[in-house]
């Protein structure tokens, strides 16, 4: 999945996973939504894991305890 400047989803995109927003007070949490506008999964940024883990989030319809991996 790749993750465009204009908050687009640009590999990867579908009616699931098609736009991106880092939101929370240090704009650490990345936030996917869906086509229809509804959040698919939030995330947070593990430095230590150097990976973005699933977060618990109540507007969230997707699946849980996924991860991102940077590549």
């Amino acid at each position: 999945m790749t993750f465009l400047p204009d908050s687009s989803i640009g590999q990867g995109r579908n009616k699931n996973e098609h736009t991106w927003r880092l939101e929370g007070a240090k704009s650490d949490l990345l936030v996917i939504y869906r086509e229809d506008g509804s959040v698919q999964n939030a995330f947070y940024y593990s430095d230590k894991a150097g990976k973005f883990d699933y977060i618990p989030d109540s507007r969230a319809v997707g699946f849980r305890n996924q991860f991102i991996e940077p590549i």
